[in-house]
C-alpha cells in the first residue's frame, strides 16, 4: 500500500501550490500529510524539538476557510524552523 502522507508531502513545491490553487488539495489535508511524513521518520530522525499538532491545523483549518482574493502566494504550505 503507497504511503499517501510521503506521497503528498514529498511533492515539488510548485506541484503542491497548484494543487491548493486549484481546490485539489487542501491546507488541512497537506498539513496532516506533513504531520504524519514527520511522525513516520522522527523517532530516526529526531529533527524536531516540539511541533504543536492541533495549532498546525487549526491554522490549516483557517487557511481553508479564507476567499481566493486573500490568499498569500505560498498560502497553505508548511514551514518549518530550524
Amino acid at each position: 500500500m503507497p504511503d499517501v502522507a510521503a506521497d503528498i508531502a514529498g511533492r515539488p513545491l510548485l506541484e503542491l501550490l497548484d494543487a491548493l490553487r486549484a481546490g485539489d488539495l487542501g491546507a488541512v489535508e497537506l498539513a496532516t500529510a506533513c504531520l504524519e511524513a514527520i511522525a513516520a521518520r522522527e523517532e530516526e530522525l529526531r529533527a524536531w524539538v516540539t511541533i504543536d499538532r492541533d495549532a498546525v491545523l487549526a491554522r490549516a483549518r483557517e487557511l481553508d476557510a479564507l476567499a481566493p482574493a486573500d490568499r498569500g502566494p505560498l498560502h497553505g504550505i508548511p514551514v518549518g524552523v530550524k
